[in-house]
């Protein structure tokens, strides 16, 4: 398993991980929060059976929720 939660001089923080079961299948997450509390979160899994999927969580401008090709969008409120 790979692990990164740096802060860097602005505050804007990021995180990743990701860890693979031996079968092809990888699991993981990555996130991103800046200073002004725009984030977004992404969880994610890959296998060959049923391909990439993933779920992203964020209040980015512009965003809408939707689901377009196996990644689900939910848009939230600034946190």
């Amino acid at each position: 398993m790979r692990d990164r939660s740096p802060t860097n001089e602005y505050g804007t923080q990021w995180s990743r991980q990701e860890v693979a079961d031996g079968s092809g299948a990888v699991k993981g997450s990555y996130s991103y929060r800046d200073a002004a509390g725009i984030f977004r979160t992404v969880e994610y899994i890959a296998d060959d059976v049923h391909g990439f999927r993933a779920n992203v969580q964020s209040n980015e401008p512009g965003l809408v929720s939707s689901a377009p090709a196996g990644v689900t969008y939910n848009v939230q409120g600034k946190k």
